[in-house]
């Protein structure tokens, strides 16, 4: 799969919010494009993914990785995001 055909999906629960990483990802050459209240799609073409990602968390969104475009075999593993390694003392124990 082409990887810059498939675009990364993220959610804001404010659309000001979505509105602001959206001017944000242009302002630096991103192809990023507003669509619903709280939607924000963004293509990576030949740009760093994880710039991407910090960006949208910052403004308090979320990868929409539940979306069937985004599993195992298609979005996600065309940016390698379903192979993400998080090391197990870097994990917080929810129930202590």
């Amino acid at each position: 799969m082409n990887m810059e055909n498939t675009p990364l999906k993220f959610e804001f629960s404010e659309s000001f919010a979505a509105d602001s990483a959206c001017s944000t990802l242009k302002e630096i050459g991103y192809d990023a494009q507003r669509s619903g209240e709280g939607d924000l799609y963004v293509r990576i073409e030949n740009q760093d993914v994880e710039s991407a990602l910090e960006i949208c968390q910052e403004h308090g969104g979320c990868l929409n990785i539940n979306d069937g475009l985004y599993r195992q075999g298609s979005g996600l593993s065309a940016y390698g995001l379903d192979e993400v390694v998080i090391p197990a003392h870097l994990v917080n124990d929810a129930t202590s």
